[in-house]
C-alpha cells in the first residue's frame, strides 16, 4: 500500500490533471486513493453493477467496493437509466447523483474494418461466412454467463428448427457456460444447426455482423447492449429481452421478456416470411446506430468534466 501510495504521489507531483475517471469497481480504490492526494473530483462510471452481472448479489467485496465508489464519488455516470435505476434502488443512491451517457457505435472504425473484410476470407468452424448472405442467419454475441441468457438463445433455436429447418445459429463469445451449452446442443441434436464459435477477431467478428440478419440479445439484465447497436450498424435486427438499456435510445426494436422464447422464435419466424420487413427493420437499425456515435457521446462526458472540474476549482484554486 505504501508503495502504491508513493506511486501516486508521484503522479499528482510531476502529471498535471484535473479530474479523476474510474471506470467500475476495479478502480475505486486506486481512484478513491488518487483523490485524497490530489483534491482532484472523483467521477465513476459504471457500466454494470454486480447486481445485473451475478443476476442477485453476487460477491459481497465487489459490491463493498461499488458501494464505496457511489457514496465517495462527485458523480457517478451509467450507460442507461436502467442501470441507474439499479443503483438507486438497490444501493440506495439519490438518482440527483448520477448521470446518464449512453454507449455508442463507432462508424470510423467499423469502415476500416469493412474495407479490410472485403479483401479477405473469412471462416469459423469450417463455415465461409460470405457464403451466409442468403441463409436465415441469427446470431448470439457476448460472454456465456448467466446474465446474458445463452441457454434462452438455444431454446429459441431449438424451437425455431422445429418448425423450419433452413436456419443456422452462430454463437460468438467465451464463458463458463460454454461446455454446458455445447452438451445441450449434442444432446438436443441441434448441432447442425447452431455452432458455438468461442471467441472470434474483430474482423471475424464484423464480418458476421455483416452477413447476419437478426440478433438475439436474451439478456436477464442488459445495462447496455452494445453489441446490439454494433450490430445495427450493419443492418442487423436485434431482437431483445425487455431489460436492455439500448431499448432507451431505440424503442422501436422487437421485445420480450427474457424467458418468453416461444414468443421470440415466433416473431423471428414470422420476420423471414416477410422480406419487405426485414429490408425496412435492417435499413432502421442503420439509421439508428448512425444516430448514436461516440462523438456525440463524448460531447456529453466532457460536459460532466467541464461542471464538475469548474465547481473544484472554486475551492481548490
Amino acid at each position: 500500500m505504501s508503495f502504491q501510495k508513493d506511486v501516486l504521489e508521484k503522479i499528482t507531483r510531476n502529471i498535471p490533471f484535473d479530474l479523476i475517471h474510474a471506470n467500475d469497481w476495479g478502480t475505486v480504490r486506486t481512484g478513491l486513493k488518487l483523490r485524497q492526494i490530489s483534491y482532484r473530483p472523483f467521477l465513476f462510471h459504471v457500466h454494470s453493477t454486480e447486481f445485473e452481472r451475478a443476476c442477485g448479489y453476487g460477491n459481497s467485496d465487489i459490491h463493498s467496493l461499488e458501494y464505496l465508489g457511489m457514496k465517495k464519488a462527485d458523480c457517478i455516470v451509467t450507460v442507461s437509466n436502467a442501470t441507474a435505476d439499479i443503483i438507486n434502488k438497490k444501493y440506495e443512491i439519490d438518482k440527483s447523483r448520477i448521470k446518464v451517457v449512453y454507449n455508442a457505435y463507432d462508424p470510423y472504425t467499423f469502415s476500416q474494418y469493412q474495407l479490410e473484410d472485403n479483401k479477405k476470407h473469412i471462416s469459423i468452424r469450417n463455415i465461409s461466412i460470405k457464403k451466409m448472405k442468403n441463409k436465415n442467419t441469427v446470431i448470439f454475441v457476448g460472454r456465456l454467463v448467466p446474465q446474458k441468457g445463452p441457454h434462452y438463445f438455444l431454446e429459441v433455436a431449438k424451437k425455431i428448427i422445429s418448425i423450419n429447418r433452413n436456419f443456422k445459429f452462430l454463437i460468438a463469445g467465451e464463458g463458463v457456460l460454454k461446455y454446458e451449452l455445447q452438451k445441450k446442443i449434442n444432446n438436443d441434436r441441434l448441432d447442425g444447426f447452431v455452432s458455438l464459435n468461442g471467441f472470434l477477431s474483430r474482423e471475424a467478428l464484423l464480418s458476421l455482423y455483416r452477413n447476419s440478419q437478426v440478433l438475439v440479445l436474451p439478456s436477464v439484465y442488459e445495462p447496455f447492449g452494445i453489441a446490439a447497436l454494433e450490430a445495427m450498424g450493419f443492418g442487423v435486427i436485434p431482437v431483445v429481452s425487455r431489460s436492455s438499456g439500448i431499448l432507451e435510445i431505440a424503442k422501436w426494436l422487437p421485445s420480450f421478456n427474457f424467458w418468453d422464447v416461444n414468443l421470440m422464435a415466433e416473431f423471428i419466424l414470422d420476420l423471414f416470411k416477410m422480406r419487405s420487413k426485414v429490408a425496412r427493420l435492417s435499413s432502421k437499425s442503420i439509421r439508428t446506430a448512425r444516430r448514436n456515435t461516440w462523438d456525440i457521446r463524448i460531447k456529453g462526458i466532457l460536459k460532466i468534466y467541464k461542471n464538475l472540474t469548474e465547481y473544484s476549482n472554486l475551492f481548490y484554486d
